[in-house]
């Protein structure tokens, strides 16, 4: 809301930090992660920002990510983590001849792999679903 003015912009934020606050004060199951705190406090310089200076960089996105993950996530998980980003990116990856062999032979791969992990991790089933759809 950076649009609307500083103030407005703060005020808004204070809104939003405060309904936050409402819901974990409530709920014994919910957390407050910082990010904005983080952003603020943390990633002040303007090397966190993106070119408009207003919005956080890849970079910063990835620190908070990375602190998010170490707050909240168990180490016992990055296994399991690291093979569905590989299976992510897989996805994303757009060859340049669909129709080769070598495009087939590395959905092929790709499939095995998410049948693996499938395998490994039954839990994990239906979120992969939509990945192991695009190996198709």
């Amino acid at each position: 809301h950076w649009r609307e003015g500083a103030v407005e912009s703060s005020r808004s934020q204070a809104h939003l930090l405060s309904a936050a606050h409402e819901v974990i004060d409530s709920d014994d199951t919910a957390e407050y992660f910082p990010s904005y705190e983080i952003v603020m406090d943390e990633l002040r310089d303007y090397r966190w920002y993106d070119r408009d200076m207003l919005h956080p960089s890849d970079a910063a996105v990835d620190y908070i990510f990375e602190q998010l993950m170490k707050s909240h996530f168990s180490r016992d998980d990055d296994e399991l983590r690291a093979a569905v980003l590989a299976l992510t990116r897989a996805a994303a990856h757009r060859p340049l001849h669909p129709e080769s062999d070598g495009a087939a032979a590395f959905r092929a791969a790709q499939r095995r792999a998410a049948d693996d992990l499938v395998a490994r991790h039954p839990h994990v089933e239906r979120a992969l679903a939509p990945l192991r759809a695009s190996f198709e």
